[in-house]
């Protein structure tokens, strides 16, 4: 495959995050003066009783909501929300965020995510990496990212996710994962 179908499915990335994503966790992922929920259920619905999210959880979507001005997403609502996440954490030691790509083959969003972003770094010098990073992101649109603009955290031994719900700190390696994505269009 060729630079040309990653950069369509660099469009795909900019549609998804600024059409479905960000709108959906703006709507209901965010508590207005508080800070982001938690998670979503699966059904893409806040859970009621369920509490804010954790410092990662804030952090994750402050990192997301980054990605705003560069998808068509508004661009002053996006910066509101990531300064409300990045509000949340005043105060607290910012957590130390790193991630390593999972195991070969590991069936995470984050494993995924690491996947991506290692492939979409040789992308540009190597045509056998251009075709392995738009198979990883067909992976992660097909399996991990659901139409609505929400997560698949993960899936078990039975193929079954993981998790019941779509936890708020993954926002951060969703937003590290489709940053560099988002990088090919505006190249």
């Amino acid at each position: 495959m060729s630079i040309k179908a990653l950069t369509r499915r660099a469009r795909e990335t900019r549609y998804w995050l600024g059409q479905a994503c960000l709108p959906l966790w703006a709507d209901v992922g965010v508590v207005r003066a508080k800070g982001f929920v938690s998670a979503l259920e699966m059904n893409h619905r806040p859970d009621d009783d369920g509490p804010l999210a954790d410092d990662l959880g804030h952090a994750g979507m402050a990192a997301l909501f980054e990605l705003a001005p560069r998808v068509g997403f508004d661009p002053d609502f996006g910066a509101e929300l990531a300064e409300l996440a990045t509000a949340a954490l005043q105060g607290r030691t910012p957590p130390t965020l790193t991630s390593e790509p999972g195991p070969s083959g590991a069936r995470s969003l984050a494993g995924q995510c690491a996947n991506l972003r290692a492939l979409l770094l040789d992308a540009t010098r190597s045509s056998s990496a251009t075709s392995d990073a738009v198979a990883a992101f067909d992976v992660l649109m097909d399996e991990y990212l659901t139409p609505e603009g929400g997560w698949i955290a993960g899936y078990d031994t039975d193929g079954q996710p993981s998790r019941s719900d779509m936890p708020a700190f993954l926002g951060r390696d969703v937003a590290r994962a489709l940053g560099p994505m988002l990088a090919l269009v505006e190249a």
